[in-house]
């Protein structure tokens, strides 16, 4: 549920985290909706602190995103576009010789 500074004032802070805890449940992440990182992400675990939470994230833009809290390991995987062709990195077995791979244009040794 992303959520724009402009409605959290316009509806009153109170009605906004009482409907948002009714409909998503605790805990919750609160995090900005821009940046693509952890900054600012912050786990609230009971109603009081999530207007802090809320406050906190809206110094880092205009949009909060409210989550379930999920249990588990979040991964993160960057992707850089150096505008060249694709390239993939050769499999290698533990004797560190190159091993077969299965390329769009076919099998080839690598």
């Amino acid at each position: 549920m992303a959520l724009p500074h402009s409605t959290f004032r316009e509806l009153g802070a109170g009605a906004v985290l009482d409907l948002m805890v009714a409909r998503l449940g605790l805990p919750l992440i609160v995090k900005p909706a821009s940046g693509g990182s952890a900054l600012g992400v912050q786990k609230v675990a009971n109603v009081e602190e999530l207007p802090a939470a809320m406050v906190s994230c809206f110094a880092y833009g205009d949009t909060v995103m409210v989550e379930r809290y999920v249990e588990g390991t979040e991964l993160a995987i960057s992707v850089i576009d150096l505008g060249r062709a694709r390239r993939r990195s050769r499999p290698w077995r533990s004797s560190r010789r190159p091993v077969s791979s299965t390329t769009p244009r076919g099998t080839r040794r690598a």
